[in-house]
């Protein structure tokens, strides 16, 4: 009974715990529509649809997100994996 009661009171903690969210910059090698096509779906599962943008008229192909800070390796490098280079700018 101890246990159980100590599980809830974690889960209660973590429930009222705030997300962090801050707009991330990144630096890309996408450079055509059809290269955003290919990560739309799964940048739509990690950071959400409509919290993600390309500007690709900017030099450095600029990846935004609104995404929890600590984070962005993994996004990084989740973006690496589809043959893509992203670096972390802001």
């Amino acid at each position: 009974m101890v246990g159980n009661y100590r599980m809830n009171a974690i889960k209660k903690q973590n429930q009222n715990t705030e997300i962090k969210m801050e707009i991330s910059i990144f630096r890309t090698s996408v450079v055509t529509e059809a290269n955003i096509n290919k990560l739309k779906a799964i940048l739509d599962i990690l950071v959400g649809a409509g919290n993600w943008n390309f500007d690709l008229e900017d030099a450095d192909n600029i990846l935004r997100v609104y995404y929890p800070p600590y984070q962005n390796n993994f996004l990084a490098n989740e973006i690496k994996k589809y043959g893509f280079l992203c670096t972390e700018l802001y």
